[in-house]
């Protein structure tokens, strides 16, 4: 793949999956409004689908299918890939269905298992909810078999755009119950219908690439058993994430009322750059590093190098620019009746501590990436039982005395654990390795670039605060600062110093092949 085509693609995913978040955004704003730090009960049975779409939409489907769907289309053709994803939707979507059905006969045992510290008044309203929503891992599941076609054939937008559209279902849905007084209960009968719109926009995408529904063949089988004995470790190594909110729901669940809401709203904030950005990278640079493994391993030592540097320039400056306002994020956007200036203080530090834990999030993506696309079955493995077991000890280690603020280091602490877990197997297992020199020399020059603009940044900022409760009337300035409107003069001065910083990476020497191409050092295709 060529540099500018890897720039456009990763840039329509990482644009649709703004798109996507910014509706998040309202949606979850609107949630705050109608339910507020009460959410707790819907959140749960919103969990599981949604823990799954995080798993199978951004991960384990597209990782075990990509691969081996770009074999198929390399050593066979695109019928024979046609043929796989058939037999993919018919096996898994058996599955699912089962696992519905099971869920829904005994959904009370699951939200206790979810919320173990729920009384009986939460699981009552929780119950019917989930045996509504569990359906929606149907349409989600099916949107990332073909989503895993689609990224093998580098048709990237819609599979990331898709989100979007439950993302305007929920919004509407909560509008509707929110201004009708409706229960909590018939916004989960339009999420539904959200997962039937996605599902059919992905059937005529799966279409317009050039792919049909064909009956298997031995070579299919084959193929379908690859696909199986990689799907284990895929769902293993990109649920670690989801599996950790898990745990911390759990933990949460035994806290005062309203901690699993916290706890929600500030891991979706940090979530924000993990999905315009880490889970969009990742995401085009699987089927790269699958091309790529194929024909000369050596050469994804550089590219893994490259997309180590790529994520520490880029998520770095984020997270320290996010962690200036994260009191105004909460101020602005979710204080209410329901959601007090004591929920955005926690919210406030809870976000503190996942940002810390940002490059390290974000750069597992890319390590499952590289496991995926040299087959590896087993080092995702070992990463899983690193992530979840030093959670959920950290977990036990930290409630006590930090509580919320305790489940949400622990999983910072974890996903350190994971990436130095990582590096080892990434080194003893494919003998991938970096140039500790090199990425010395990148880091302090990167740190220099961050202290001088994002220093610029926060003395422009306190200036501009000081000068609007200097020469603005007391009104005037409540509304500059502490509502909606601070988000007119603050995001310019941002985006600003985000340009300063991507134009000013030549003056301090950073150089990168994701984006500076050839100049970054060797192409190595």
């Amino acid at each position: 793949m060529s540099k500018p085509a890897f720039v456009r693609r990763f840039t329509s995913v990482s644009f649709a999956t703004m798109v996507s978040r910014a509706f998040g955004f309202l949606r979850e704003i609107l949630l705050s409004r109608y339910l507020g730090v009460g959410a707790d009960a819907f959140l749960v049975a919103f969990r599981i689908p949604n823990m799954l779409r995080h798993i199978f939409v951004e991960g384990a489907l597209s990782a075990a299918l990509v691969p081996t769907i770009v074999q198929a289309e390399q050593d066979k053709s695109t019928n024979q890939a046609s043929r796989l994803v058939t037999v993919s939707l018919v096996i898994f979507e058996a599955v699912v269905l089962l696992l519905c059905a099971l869920v829904v006969a005994n959904a009370s045992f699951v939200v206790t298992i979810i919320a173990p510290g729920f009384d009986v008044g939460r699981i009552s309203t929780a119950v019917p909810m989930l045996q509504v929503m569990i359906f929606l891992i149907f349409f989600l599941s099916s949107n990332a078999i073909f989503a895993g076609a689609l990224h093998a054939r580098n048709y990237f937008f819609v599979p990331a755009i898709a989100p979007a559209i439950l993302n305007v279902a929920f919004i509407i849905g909560t509008t509707i119950c929110l201004y009708q007084r409706l229960e909590p209960l018939a916004l989960t009968y339009m999420l539904i219908l959200g997962g039937v719109a996605q599902l059919a926009l992905h059937v005529f995408m799966y279409k317009r690439a050039g792919y049909s529904f064909m009956l298997p063949n031995s070579t299919t089988w084959s193929m379908m058993r690859s696909v199986l004995g990689k799907l284990g470790p895929a769902i293993a190594g990109m649920s670690i994430f989801e599996v950790n909110l898990l745990l911390d729901n759990q933990f949460a669940s035994t806290l005062p009322t309203g901690s699993i809401s916290l706890l929600h709203y500030s891991s979706r904030f940090m979530g924000v750059p993990l999905g315009v950005f880490s889970i969009a990278f990742a995401t085009v640079l699987l089927p790269h590093f699958a091309r790529v493994g194929r024909d000369n391993v050596e050469r994804l030592s550089f590219y893994f190098q490259e997309a180590l540097k790529t994520v520490f320039w880029i998520t770095v400056p984020v997270g320290l620019l996010m962690a200036l306002v994260t009191d105004k994020i909460f101020m602005t956007i979710y204080l209410s009746k329901h959601f007090t200036m004591i929920h955005v203080l926690q919210a406030q530090n809870l976000l503190l501590i996942f940002l810390s834990g940002l490059f390290f999030l974000s750069l597992n993506k890319i390590i499952m990436s590289l496991f995926y696309a040299l087959h590896d079955t087993r080092g995702p493995w070992w990463i899983s039982a690193v992530g979840i077991i030093s959670n959920l000890g950290f977990n036990l280690i930290l409630i006590g005395p930090l509580g919320a603020y305790g489940l949400a280091l622990a999983t910072v602490i974890s996903a350190v654990l994971q990436v130095c877990a990582g590096f080892f197997v990434l080194s003893r297992r494919h003998n991938i390795s970096l140039d500790r020199a090199e990425l010395a020399d990148f880091f302090s020059r990167a740190a220099v670039q961050f202290l001088i603009l994002l220093g610029a940044f926060y003395g422009i900022y306190r200036f501009v605060t000081w000068f609007i409760f200097r020469f603005c009337s007391a009104n005037l300035a409540h509304m500059l600062t502490d509502t909606i409107c601070f988000w007119l003069w603050i995001a310019p001065i941002g985006g600003t110093i985000w340009i300063l910083i991507l134009i000013t990476r030549r003056l301090f020497g950073l150089r990168q092949y994701f984006i500076d191409g050839e100049s970054a050092g060797s192409d190595v295709n």
